[in-house]
């Protein structure tokens, strides 16, 4: 497991010598609340009902005042059927736009649509929040003490049918932005919300970041804030109803969206320093991509310390970590042993400053 990154080599910080996950969470941190609760408010909205018919005056002989009443009622009636319309299109607006997420439908019968890759509106200020140019000693991670706030979540039901899965993970997407964005908030960072895409192939996965292909399980995009989340490849057919795997991966992935609101280029213009396709390039991919597993263990913790996830979701979750990882190909993600380690290490302690990976050594992130 590793340890706090601020220790001393000679402390014998590093990941477990064997790749054995340890459910029961013993940190006092878990309890500790640094943000104030955070309550989300529902972007959707019922369905507004349809129009009333407008009664018409009752016809009488002589036509002239009955034909003028008939008109003005007419008049009204198509005043307020506008009203009605530019009301609902209003509603709509704000349930795409300002919900967090940009979900696309599901096709089981064939691959989902093209994303919108236009980037969202920041929900705070820009005046005021603004992103840290630094790794090791960024606020988020040098700060003590900072963990997410419990989050109790109701999650949709879960099913390997295309739009249950894809209700369950919207559901859950929702959760982690619930305990998130309220962190981010307090320190003042851009809390730009993220978006999600689930679709039933990832050979229909097409955004700015990559071309169609198959060669990813989830990914997150930069450009437009979006977690790509294919139901092939993320391995419904074979893990079947063990969907604490999925909302991990899922957590992974908007972890990627914590670093990028948070951290912003930092790791980027790291890498660019050393070379994209030198050893020391490789070496920030693996940091970047292990402290995301770190994010993804510490929305565990708080989902299962609010009652959303069970203990059982948890244990399969962090176990399939220790199988995940790097098997062959660049180094970019970590050994199958720091993958499920600093997993663990999230969701055992719940604290950002013991996801930075920008201070550990070289071998607890190979």
């Amino acid at each position: 497991m590793p340890r706090d990154p601020r220790q001393q080599r000679a402390s014998g910080y590093g990941p477990p010598p064997s790749a054995q996950l340890h459910m029961h969470r013993q940190n006092p941190m878990m309890h500790a609340r640094s943000v104030p609760p955070y309550s989300a408010v529902s972007p959707y909205r019922s369905p507004l009902p349809p129009p009333r018919r407008q009664p018409t005056a009752p016809r009488k002989k002589g036509g002239g005042r009955s034909f003028v009443s008939l008109l003005a009622v007419i008049i009204i009636g198509l005043f307020l059927l506008r009203l009605l319309n530019e009301w609902a299109e209003n509603l709509e607006s704000e349930r795409t736009a300002g919900g967090g997420f940009t979900a696309i439908e599901l096709d089981p019968a064939g691959p989902g649509s093209t994303p919108d890759a236009s980037t969202p509106p920041p929900r705070t200020d820009p005046g005021t929040a603004q992103p840290v140019y630094e790794l090791e000693s960024h606020p988020l991670l040098a700060t003590p003490n900072i963990g997410l706030p419990s989050a109790s979540c109701p999650l949709a039901p879960w099913s390997t049918a295309p739009e249950q899965a894809f209700a369950h993970l919207v559901s859950a997407f929702e959760c982690f932005e619930t305990m998130w964005q309220p962190v981010l908030q307090a320190r003042q960072l851009p809390t730009t919300p993220a978006n999600l895409t689930v679709i039933s192939e990832a050979s229909s996965a097409v955004s700015p970041c990559t071309s169609s292909g198959q060669d990813f399980a989830a990914f997150y995009c930069p450009v437009n804030n979006m977690i790509y989340m294919p139901l092939d490849t993320l391995g419904v057919a074979v893990h079947g109803d063990r969907f604490g795997i999925y909302l991990a991966v899922l957590a992974h992935e908007y972890g990627h969206h914590v670093q990028n609101a948070a951290l912003l280029d930092a790791q980027w213009q790291r890498r660019q320093s050393v070379g994209h396709n030198s050893a020391e390039a490789l070496e920030v991919s693996r940091r970047t991509e292990l402290q995301a597993q770190c994010f993804s263990g510490m929305a565990f913790a708080s989902a299962q310390e609010g009652g959303t996830i069970s203990v059982q979701r948890a244990q399969e979750a962090g176990a399939s970590m220790y199988r995940s990882g790097d098997s062959n190909g660049p180094r970019t993600h970590g050994t199958p042993s720091n993958y499920g380690s600093w997993w663990e290490q999230g969701y055992q302690l719940n604290s950002t400053a013991m996801c930075n990976t920008w201070l550990a050594e070289s071998s607890d992130v190979s």
